[in-house]
C-alpha cells in the first residue's frame, strides 16, 4: 500500500515539473525585415483586394510595432488600416506598409472595371472574404510569384543615398535571363528600359526641388515572377539664404545711372525706396535694375567733394529684409587755393584755384554779391566747366586807405566767396 502512495507522489511531481516547463515563456525574436504578399497588384475601379504583410522571421510578429498603411495616390487608390486596398480611379499607385523603421512597398494599377450585366453588385458583397486573406497565410498568394528557379538575377548596390544636389550612379545587374527595369519616380531617369544577362544601368537623380527626403524605387523584373529592386533616397533641398548683391554699384557720379542689383531668394520679393526719384524697372526672380537720378542741375551744392547723397533700397521677402545704401557723388564748387587775400598797396596779378564738378564764373564785388563791381580790382578768364583757375588783377592803392572786396564764384543763383584786403600803406 505505501509502496503505491509513493509511487503517486512521484507521478504527481513529474507532472508539475512538466507542467512548469511547458509554462516557460520564451523572448520574441528580432524582427529583421517586412514584406507583403504582393509586391504589384492590378484592380479594378471600385474593387478591393487584401494585401498581407510577411514578418521575418515569422515569430518576431508578436512583439513587432503597429503596421501603417500609406498610398502615394490616395485618390488612385486607397488602403484601410488593415492593409485592404480600393480602387478609386484610373492610374497607378505605391502602398507602402511600415513597420517602426522597416517598409514594404507594392505597386497598384487601377483599371477600369469590366461591365458585368448579370451581377453588378455581387462582386461588391465579398467584403466579408476577409475571412480568408486575413489568416496572414500569404503562402497562397506568394505561390504565384515565386521566382522560375532557372532564371536569377540579383543588383548591386541595393540602396542609392543621394544628396540634395542629385548625382549619377550605376546598378550592376548579374542575371542569366532577360529583364526589364523602371523606376517609381520622375526624378529618378534610367539609361535603359531592358537588358538580357550581365549588364550595366545608367541611373540620373535630379536636383531637390522640396524641403522634404524623398524616396524611390527602382524595380527589375524577369522570367515569370521574378523580380529585385533598389531603394534611393534623395536628400531635402537646402534653404537659400535671402541676399542682394550690390557690388556693380561703386559711388554714383554726378549725372546718375542706372545699375543692377542681383537678388537670392526661394520667393516673391518686392524693392523700395523713400527717394521717390530713385526708379526701378526690368524686375525678374534674381534681379532689378535701379536708376539714379542726375544731379547736375541741383542747387544744393557742397563746398567739398566729399559730401554724398545717400539713398537706402530695402528689399524684402515678407519675412527677411536687405538694404542697399548707394551714394552719389553732388555737385560741389568751392576755391581751392587762394593766395594772398592780403595784397600789398603796389597791387599785383593772382590767381587763384577753382575745385568745381559743375560750370561756374567768378568775378568781384564790392560787398555782398548783388553789390557793384569794385574799380580798383579786374578777374580774367573768369568761367568754366570742373577744375580751373582764374586771375585776380589788383591796382596800386592810391587813397592812403585799406580796402576790401568779394571775389565769388557763382553756378546759377548759388555762389561762394572770400574777402580780398588791400593795405593802404
Amino acid at each position: 500500500m505505501k509502496k503505491s502512495i509513493y509511487q503517486l507522489f512521484a507521478a504527481v511531481a513529474v507532472l508539475a515539473m512538466t507542467t512548469g516547463c511547458n509554462n516557460t515563456q520564451q523572448t520574441p525574436k528580432e524582427l529583421k525585415s517586412i514584406s507583403l504578399n504582393k509586391k504589384s497588384l492590378e484592380i479594378e475601379v471600385g474593387q478591393t483586394k487584401q494585401l498581407v504583410v510577411i514578418y521575418e522571421p515569422e515569430d518576431a510578429e508578436e512583439g513587432a510595432p503597429q503596421v501603417i498603411w500609406d498610398s502615394s495616390k490616395e485618390r488612385v487608390a486607397s488602403v484601410s488600416n488593415n492593409g485592404r486596398v480600393e480602387g478609386k480611379q484610373k492610374g497607378k499607385a505605391i502602398i507602402t506598409a511600415s513597420c517602426g523603421k522597416l517598409y514594404a512597398e507594392c505597386e497598384v494599377e487601377v483599371v477600369a472595371a469590366t461591365s458585368t450585366p448579370s451581377t453588378p453588385s455581387t462582386p461588391e458583397t465579398p467584403e466579408t472574404p476577409e475571412t480568408p486573406e486575413t489568416p496572414e497565410t500569404p503562402e497562397t498568394p506568394e505561390t504565384p510569384e515565386t521566382p522560375d528557379p532557372t532564371y536569377t538575377l540579383t543588383v548591386s548596390p541595393t540602396t542609392i543615398d543621394a544628396p540634395a544636389d542629385g548625382g549619377s550612379y550605376s546598378i550592376e545587374v548579374t542575371s542569366n535571363a532577360e529583364w526589364t527595369v523602371t523606376a517609381s519616380a520622375d526624378w529618378i531617369t534610367l539609361d535603359t528600359e531592358s537588358g538580357k544577362d550581365d549588364g550595366t544601368v545608367g541611373v540620373t537623380v535630379a536636383a531637390a526641388d522640396k524641403k522634404e527626403v524623398t524616396k524611390g524605387e527602382i524595380v527589375f523584373k524577369y522570367g515569370e515572377k521574378g523580380s529585385a529592386s533598389v531603394q534611393v533616397t534623395r536628400e531635402a533641398k537646402a534653404a537659400i539664404p535671402f541676399t542682394i548683391d550690390d557690388s556693380e554699384i561703386k559711388i554714383v557720379p554726378l549725372n546718375g545711372g542706372t545699375y543692377t542689383i542681383k537678388v537670392q531668394s526661394e520667393s516673391s520679393w518686392n524693392v523700395a525706396c523713400s527717394d521717390k526719384t530713385v526708379t526701378f524697372s526690368n524686375k525678374t526672380d534674381n534681379s532689378v535694375d535701379v536708376t539714379i537720378p542726375s544731379l547736375a542741375n541741383s542747387e544744393n551744392i557742397a563746398r567739398d567733394e566729399w559730401y554724398m547723397q545717400s539713398y537706402e533700397v530695402v528689399f524684402s521677402d515678407g519675412e527677411n529684409t536687405a538694404t542697399s545704401s548707394i551714394n552719389q557723388q553732388r555737385p560741389y564748387l568751392y576755391f581751392h587755393l587762394i593766395w594772398p587775400t592780403y595784397v600789398p598797396k603796389n597791387g599785383g596779378t593772382y590767381s587763384v584755384t577753382v575745385k568745381a564738378n559743375i560750370s561756374w564764373t567768378a568775378d568781384a564785388r564790392t560787398n555782398s554779391a548783388d553789390s557793384a563791381t569794385p574799380t580798383w580790382v579786374a578777374v580774367e578768364s573768369a568761367k568754366g566747366t570742373g577744375d580751373g583757375s582764374f586771375n585776380v588783377y589788383v591796382m596800386k592803392n592810391e587813397t592812403g586807405k585799406q580796402r576790401e572786396c568779394k571775389i565769388y564764384a557763382r553756378h546759377g543763383k548759388w555762389n561762394d566767396g572770400y574777402t580780398l584786403t588791400q593795405r593802404g600803406e
